[in-house]
């Protein structure tokens, strides 16, 4: 699983960047006419230079938000049929995978289409985003990775597997910027171009059809599913309610838009629990999706604040970024590993820590506009992530495993309206604040920042206690399949 998720994250990321320089260059060009020097450069001079940055990345800015509203509709209806799907077939969770490469693959493909064309609006390039819209985009591989991980490894090496599953993420984010930055300061590929988007947008294709070949070469969903019945049946005398792929090999795409799958997915997380546990799992659904509006939205508009505050250029920051979120990731995991496996911290506390990270993180880039600190605040972040680390580990101790699908299904559900969200609220935000106050923006998200911090500390001191008869019957003692990092790293 992880290769995949490493390849899929890299080739978003490695156009993330060049997607934000594309709509400025051509807003800077194609819409408000300015010289093609100055957009090139897009460095002031003087107070009217400087307003006329201001405007670019303002605009700029609200096309990442249509871009937004084209993706989020499909993603979140889609979300919530695929949980069950993929709790009950199998195959289901290749599929899954599959769908979202070739839309992927396709969008690449618009996307050098725009750039070679320049003299396209940048209203055209949106239209890149409807085969990655229709095809589930990143929700399918969201639900797919977080369902596998649990139903595979055993409840105390969960957050340790986790860790991996979120090194996969957290690596691939900065190599494809890193990799972009390199590549989009080559020499233009097409007419008219100011930068080489092409050459990005190829190598985004590239890391696209690798992981179509990889999952239908290298993934095995079925024997996975099977090895996992039999382990169960033997334990409980009960096996898992999936159903055997005797099907042919369109029935089980057929069958994600059943409505019975989404009424499944949202009477799991909604029936009553005992001891709490739905009042737990929906306090961590919304922290983790708060995280994740923060995550998205951050990331979304790093480069126009660096481009405001700094004067960085594409290169410069996707340098800066890269190295550093590497080297932020690397503190990561060795903490995780150190915390876990040797101190045997529990996820809670995990979790704790990452959720306080992020605070002071965010609290530094909006309050130190200066580059050393911001420079420190990719250190004091660089565990900010052990939060999502944390509660999935939790709620994967907090519910059956057969029905983590639909759990993850709901929390991906919600998750794919982060870019609308975060795209609406930031963009707003960043045109109000980018050219008298940039700071305000993180000095705002510190708010809601505080509630998953408060949520975590809430469950480790008055519910965790309640689930220590829920976590024995998943004891290590058990005979609960094991798969280790290094076996998970090759399926």
């Amino acid at each position: 699983m992880e290769p995949f998720v490493f390849f899929t994250i890299a080739a978003m990321y490695i156009k993330m960047v060049t997607l934000a320089k594309l709509y400025q260059d051509k807003v800077c060009v194609n819409n408000l006419h300015y010289d093609v020097n100055f957009c090139k450069n897009f460095t002031p001079h003087n107070k009217e230079e400087l307003e006329m940055k201001a405007t670019v990345l303002a605009d700029a800015q609200l096309y990442s938000m249509y871009q937004a509203l084209i993706s989020t509709l499909p993603n979140t209806i889609a979300s919530f049929f695929v949980g069950n799907w993929i709790d009950n077939y199998d195959n289901s969770m290749k599929y899954a995978l599959l769908i979202t490469a070739i839309g992927g693959t396709f969008e690449a493909l618009l996307l050098i289409l725009n750039s070679l064309y320049f003299e396209w609006g940048p209203a055209i390039v949106l239209t890149s985003f409807i085969p990655t819209a229709l095809s589930g985009s990143f929700v399918f591989v969201l639900m797919a990775a977080f369902s596998y991980v649990p139903k595979v490894t055993a409840p105390h090496l969960r957050p340790i597997r986790y860790a991996i599953l979120e090194l996969a993420f957290f690596f691939g984010a900065p190599t494809g910027q890193y990799i972009g930055g390199i590549i989009i300061r080559t020499t233009p590929i097409g007419t008219n171009s100011l930068r080489n988007y092409v050459g990005v947008f190829i190598f985004s294709l590239c890391c696209y059809s690798f992981c179509i070949i990889w999952v239908l070469v290298v993934f095995r969903d079925k024997e996975t599913s099977e090895f996992l019945i039999d382990e169960d049946a033997n334990e409980s005398g009960e096996s898992e309610r999936r159903i055997a792929n005797n099907q042919k090999w369109y029935m089980v795409p057929k069958n994600i838009f059943i409505c019975e799958n989404a009424l499944n997915t949202i009477r799991t997380c909604n029936k009553q629990r005992p001891n709490k546990k739905k009042l737990q799992l929906w306090m961590f659904i919304m922290a983790l999706y708060t995280i994740a509006i923060f995550v998205y939205g951050t990331g979304a508009i790093l480069f126009p604040f660096t481009e405001r505050v700094f004067d960085w250029d594409e290169s410069k920051f996707s340098e800066v970024n890269s190295i550093n979120s590497i080297i932020g990731n690397l503190i990561m995991i060795t903490a995780v590993f150190t915390l876990a496996k040797k101190f045997k911290v529990k996820d809670l506390r995990l979790a704790v820590i990452g959720a306080t990270a992020g605070l002071l993180q965010t609290i530094i880039r909006g309050s130190l506009l200066n580059e050393v600190a911001f420079y420190m605040s990719y250190y004091v972040g660089s565990l900010s992530s052990l939060s999502s680390i944390g509660m999935r580990s939790y709620i994967s101790r907090l519910v059956p495993k057969d029905e983590l699908g639909k759990i993850f299904s709901m929390i991906a559900s919600l998750e794919s309206t982060i870019e609308l969200v975060s795209g609406i609220v930031l963009s707003a935000l960043f045109r109000v604040t980018v050219l008298k106050g940039p700071g305000i923006l993180f000095q705002i998200l510190c708010i809601p920042l505080l509630y998953p911090l408060i949520a975590i500390i809430v469950v480790e001191l008055y519910y965790e206690g309640y689930n220590e008869d829920n976590s024995t019957e998943n004891d290590e003692n058990k005979n609960i399949p094991i798969v280790s990092p290094s076996e998970g790293s090759t399926n």
